[in-house]
């Protein structure tokens, strides 16, 4: 659990990808987590792909990989009791591209 007193020295972030779906090591995230992250972050936005999927509601990344990459965050975070932070998912946000990307 994370406390003040752990923090003293600054908030410890792992981002181990740069969009949700495009693939996570577990052995990466397990390492951050080794060293002391506070907590896991990433998007799940786009990687500045244009309004394209915006407009047609679709996700860039499949949703095997999505439901993929969610699995081994969610059971890290879970595990080392510390938060799951995903940004703007299904790549646009639209309803159901983020129905898409529950696990």
């Amino acid at each position: 659990m994370i406390n003040k007193q752990n923090i003293q020295g600054g908030v410890k972030v792992i981002v181990p990808s740069g969009m949700l779906g495009a693939g996570i090591s577990r052995e990466h995230v397990e390492y951050g987590i080794r060293r002391g992250a506070h907590v896991i972050a990433l998007d799940a936005g786009s990687t500045d792909s244009g309004p394209s999927y915006l407009a047609r509601a679709v996700s860039k990344m499949d949703r095997d990989s999505v439901r993929r990459d969610l699995e081994v965050l969610i059971s890290a975070a879970m595990q080392a009791g510390i938060p799951l932070l995903v940004g703007t998912c299904g790549t646009c946000g639209a309803d159901d591209a983020v129905t898409g990307a529950k696990p």
